[in-house]
């Protein structure tokens, strides 16, 4: 069967139907005939035996072949059948009702009994059918030649007397050969038999010795081989999110981790040197970066049918064109039509060695830089990322965690304390962020329209001056919202009124019961509308609780009459977590700038993110605040994708002991499932997690994972939670031997020896069974096929034995190369230019929204933003508050009074050669970077617009990368990331301005010429 198998059935689908399928559905209808003609036939030779009717030899011969070929292959397939049955995943030909596994127990259990009782009913007739065509026949010849013997020659039986017992022929006569005698013969051992059925029934069945064994035989996935891994994984389309573990040591086959059963996500434990990055965490993103592959030639193929659809049709304009174009490409999203690929990883690891192995193996496979997001703060062409991108509510709850943790790690401080700092830094992000939606305000310039960085977050917490200037735009911001906000009420209150008279109007028991329309018996439309309102009203409601809470901290000290901020005594650990992290450069160039690239867009369509915290650099600490601030934004971002459509982004994180966050991990591993982004985390031993988390927090955690793994040498604890993972206990059948008390040498019979039989429960996971495991072996649990499987141990592949990581491997073509005439383009290469435009797209239409102008504001509105300066960098929280007539209202009109320009003059400073001596130079007009001057001119919606497509077709928004082919593993150089003059202007401000005024001028030319 198993040569039948790989020759003509090794293939997922046959004829659009999965293979399994058919085999079963054959087999299964092979049996059901089998059973029903065994009775049929099992009939017809008692009637043929009753009425003493002989076959003539051929049609004997014929039928006794016929039947003894089907009783051996009844037994055979319904063997087959209970195997296959027990791999089943799907009820026959339903593409995703899923067969439970009580069913499937009943399943095999019938066409077992069936195919058991047809070979016995069949075994049976071919004994009557021989019975009675021959046996009995020769058995009445031979009587007849008795009979003349009998009739002349009695006999007798000895009984100890002369003449003994005389069995005469007339004794004999009606015994032999009656017909009642040969029935009797023939139904002796059919009897027989019976009892020796009923013996096994009754002993093994009846008694139920073995039912504990053979429920959990037939309760599992317990047909493991090599022979059906085609028929029971689809491995005939390619780019699937599958994962391949390594092969059974067992059986050989291989272990498949379904795209979906990814998402349950898998934990690892190896100590030092044991393989988890090398076997495990690589090879896996070998595999995803393969089928990232896949994901870009299946979206030219989408864009391609796309654009095939759109010339069949006739659009009056451009625009229309465009649009609709834009509503179908928007459907692979929307749709899920890649909800089955990968289109991304994210690695984070603390040593350097697999993110150097991992952007040495991309570029080898060909992916651009473009394509490559690294962060790794010990390289200074590192990209950057924004922890305070995202929604307003996500960022404030996850960064408030996350300073909390940094402030107080071991969860000992004071609440107080720890509040106080929670809600200045919610009314903090609250303020900056509604303030950067004014990319043309002063205060902005450096922003650019995006989102803001810790690097405001600094300026806001560090300086009453900055407080003071943003709250000063934010108030013009609240005006515009209460604005906007009287005029929503005036159209609700007429909404509410034109719908309760409908109301009214439909019938007379509305009109005598008019209270009513204020509760639940309202119309549908007027319950969304009044949420909808409600919304907004606490949008609303939250910003000016912000506002108040600045205006109200601000305070009149009675005896020194100078005003100062109540908050500022009480946020010290927050400062100093501010201090902490931008006291490093390689935090600062990584944390304190703007998002190299866009993570939505990036989690969107398609990408790697590559980090390295770089522990060996950065030390313990602040390697682990670089891993935790990284994996805080990626768990927020991750969870702003669409649910249950997006196509799958991988995360894998390496020694993920040293950055773990309870609250936020766990909340993560529980709802990241349904937003296609399975996790792979690894750890050398629970201790570790434990020491990190504490015991609650580690149980918690571990509790997330639904596969797991262990390499050889571990620790008891992860002994105990791999056999609890895997069902703790099974069953087993002990053989017991218990030899006589005689002389073993002696020979006789007494000396015999009883064997006995008991089932008993044993640990599916010893510590025994840990230490036997070979180098690369792993044992564990993983659910598959949707159910949680036995133990199994797997084989895995170092990624150094692969091909890829020989130097005699041939690298593809970077995908990005540009080909002359003559030369053909790969697939590939096209695929990835028709993505890379699209990228383009979406940032340039997501920089041109949800953005405020002058046309959003009043007259009065403007001018007072457009007023505020930007204050100096060098002020601090209660420094430069000022004396009693210095309210807040004062103090917001002191700063408008200067230009831009002339802050830009006083920050501009340089160095001299003497440390003592430093003196500021003016700054000319026209230096001021473009991009400020070309906000000083938008004045529309449309205006920007426009702008923002100019600068599109100008700005390298991919992040072009200088990195050598060749990459050393040891001491990677991350791709050179966008720069950009406004993020390295404000970092010197931070610094006191420490570059030279010539260092300034000759970068704002850089930028100049690259279109910023």
């Amino acid at each position: 069967m198993r040569k039948i198998l790989k020759l003509f059935f090794n293939r997922y689908y046959t004829n659009g139907k999965r293979t399994i399928d058919i085999l079963l559905y054959c087999w299964r209808k092979y049996i059901d005939w089998v059973y029903h003609i065994s009775f049929g036939l099992f009939a017809f030779n008692i009637i043929m035996f009753i009425f003493r009717w002989r076959l003539p030899n051929w049609v004997f011969i014929s039928l006794f072949i016929f039947l003894f070929v089907n009783m051996a292959l009844v037994l055979y397939i319904g063997v087959w059948h209970s195997n296959v049955t027990s791999r089943q995943i799907f009820v026959l030909f339903e593409k995703y009702d899923t067969l439970k596994r009580a069913e499937r127990k009943k399943i095999i259990g019938k066409y077992a009994i069936r195919a058991a009782l047809a070979a016995v009913l069949i075994s049976s007739g071919l004994y009557v059918l021989t019975i009675n065509n021959f046996i009995l026949s020769l058995i009445n010849r031979m009587y007849d030649v008795a009979d003349n013997y009998l009739k002349y020659m009695p006999w007798s039986i000895p009984n100890g007397s002369q003449t003994g017992i005389v069995l005469s022929y007339h004794t004999l006569k009606p015994i032999i050969g009656a017909d009642w005698f040969n029935s009797l013969l023939l139904l002796t051992p059919i009897g027989v038999i019976g009892l020796i059925f009923y013996n096994s029934y009754a002993t093994g069945i009846a008694e139920k010795t073995y039912e504990k064994l053979v429920e959990q035989w037939l309760g599992g996935r317990y047909f493991q081989d090599s022979v059906l891994s085609n028929i029971v994984h689809n491995q005939d389309e390619k780019g699937q999110a599958n994962l391949v573990m390594g092969l059974n040591s067992k059986t050989g086959e291989q272990v498949i981790l379904h795209a979906n059963e990814r998402t349950y996500h898998t934990i690892i434990f190896g100590l030092i040197g044991t393989g988890k990055s090398a076997t495990i965490l690589i090879p896996a993103m070998l595999q995803d970066m393969e089928n990232m592959k896949y994901y870009l030639l299946s979206y030219r193929k989408y864009l391609m049918k796309v654009d095939e659809e759109l010339e069949q049709e006739f659009f009056s304009t451009e625009f229309e064109r465009k649009k609709k174009r834009r509503e179908l490409l928007e459907q692979w999203y929307n749709n899920g039509y890649a909800a089955e690929l990968t289109n991304g990883i994210y690695m984070t690891e603390p040593s350097g060695s697999m993110y150097g192995t991992i952007v040495k193996y991309a570029h080898k496979m060909g992916f651009p830089d473009e394509m490559i997001w690294t962060l790794d703060p010990t390289n200074p062409g590192t990209g950057a990322i924004n922890i305070l991108d995202g929604d307003t509510t996500q960022v404030k709850g996850a960064v408030r965690d996350l300073f909390k943790r940094f402030s107080d790690p071991t969860g000992t401080g004071s609440s107080f304390f720890l509040n106080q700092e929670g809600q200045l830094t919610d009314n903090i992000i609250t303020v900056i962020k509604e303030v950067a939606l004014i990319p043309d305000a002063p205060i902005n310039y450096m922003l650019k329209g995006k989102s803001p960085t810790l690097t405001e977050f600094s300026n806001m917490l560090r300086s009453s001056d900055w407080i003071e200037a943003y709250i000063a735009v934010f108030e013009q911001l609240l005006n515009r919202k209460k604005r906007l906000f009287e005029e929503t009420l005036k159209k609700h209150e007429e909404f509410l009124e034109q719908e309760k008279e409908k109301w009214l109007e439909e019938s007379e028991y509305n009109r005598e019961h008019e209270q009513l329309f204020d509760t639940i018996l309202r119309p549908e439309n007027v319950h969304e509308a009044i949420n909808a309102f409600n919304d907004e009203r606490n949008k609303l409601e939250n910003l000016q609780s912000s506002y108040d809470y600045f205006i109200n901290a601000h305070q009149l000290n009675s005896y020194t009459e100078e005003y100062y901020y109540t908050f500022d005594a009480n946020v010290s650990g927050l400062k100093a977590v501010i201090d902490d992290l931008s006291s490093s450069p390689e935090i600062r160039r990584v944390f304190f700038s703007q998002s190299t690239k866009d993570l939505d867009i990036v989690l969107k369509t398609g990408g790697m993110i590559l980090v390295n915290s770089a522990k060996g650099v950065l030390g313990k600490e602040k390697s682990r605040m670089v891993a935790q601030m990284v994996t805080l934004v990626m768990q927020n971002a991750a969870q702003r994708r669409l649910p249950d459509k997006s196509p799958f982004f991988a995360f894998y994180e390496d020694e993920k002991n040293g950055y773990l966050m309870p609250g936020n991990d766990s909340n993560f591993l529980d709802e990241s499932r349904k937003f296609h982004v399975p996790v792979m985390h690894a750890y050398q031993h629970d201790e570790q997690i434990r020491d990190s988390i504490g015991e609650s927090g580690a149980d918690a955690i571990k509790m997330s994972y639904r596969n797991a793994f262990t390499f050889q040498q571990t620790s008891t604890k992860v002994v105990e939670f791999i056999n609890l993972r895997s069902g703790g206990k099974h069953y087993a059948l002990k053989e017991t031997k218990r030899a006589a008390n005689d002389d073993l040498l002696a020979g006789n019979q007494g000396n015999s020896s009883a064997t006995s039989e008991e089932v008993v429960e044993e640990d599916n996971f010893t510590a025994r069974d840990a230490n036997n495991l070979e180098k690369f072996q792993v044992g564990g649990v993983i659910v598959s096929d949707d159910e949680v499987s036995n133990m199994i141990y797997l084989t895995t592949s170092p990624h150094f034995e692969m091909d890829i990581s020989k130097d005699s491997f041939v690298s593809h073509t970077p995908f990005n190369k540009v080909y002359g005439l003559g030369e053909e383009e790969p697939e590939i290469a096209k695929a990835y230019k028709m993505w890379r435009a699209e990228v383009i797209e979406y940032y340039a239409q997501k920089e041109s929204e949800s953005h405020l102008y002058e046309s959003d504001f009043t007259e009065e509105e403007w001018q007072a933003i457009m007023d505020v300066k930007v204050p100096n960098v060098d002020s601090n929280v209660n420094d430069t508050v000022g004396k009693k007539d210095d309210s807040p209202s004062v103090k917001r009109t002191i700063l408008v009074n200067e230009s831009m320009t002339e802050h830009r003059e006083n920050t501009s400073i340089r160095e001299e050669a003497t440390e003592d001596t430093e003196q500021k130079e003016e700054v000319d007009i026209s230096e001021i970077p473009p991009v400020v001057e070309e906000k000083q001119t938008v004045k529309s919606k449309n205006d920007i617009v426009e702008l923002k497509d100019k600068e599109i077709s100008q700005r390298v928004i991919l992040a072009p990368s200088s990195t050598p082919e060749t990459v050393d593993t040891q001491n990677i150089q991350a791709p050179n990331q966008e720069f950009e003059l406004p993020q390295e202007l404000s970092r010197v401000a931070r610094e006191k301005a420490t570059k030279t005024l010539k260092s300034n001028v000759e970068q704002m030319a850089i930028d100049e010429e690259e279109g910023f």
